[in-house]
């Protein structure tokens, strides 16, 4: 999944009622990615399952051309998504390559 394919996720998914699950394996998702990413999961009011893996999350905002990390901001876009799911009962971050920083973030969801 590259920034571009969750951009066409974000037009083609937004706010569709029947996505109870959702999963992302991700590889070059990048900030823009996140960031649309988090938009589309703010519409998803039934999603139950997401789960987002095999990415890098790196600590800086954003990252040069040829690095594929997600990046501190597009890891808090996704955390705010995430934490106004309100039908969310799992969450899978499986092989996400996490920095102390991005790791501090995320688990503010847990508390």
């Amino acid at each position: 999944v590259s920034s571009d394919d969750c951009k066409r996720m974000l037009e083609k998914l937004s706010g569709y009622k029947g996505l109870t699950c959702l999963l992302i394996n991700a590889g070059k998702i990048r900030t823009e990615g996140a960031m649309a990413l988090a938009s589309l999961l703010a519409t998803l009011e039934n999603l139950e399952s997401f789960t987002l893996n095999n990415s890098s999350v790196a600590t800086y905002d954003s990252a040069p051309a040829d690095v594929d990390d997600i990046g501190i901001f597009g890891v808090r876009a996704l955390s705010g998504a995430i934490s106004e799911l309100t039908s969310l009962t799992s969450l899978d971050f499986s092989n996400l390559k996490l920095t102390d920083d991005s790791m501090s973030v995320i688990s503010s969801l847990l508390a």
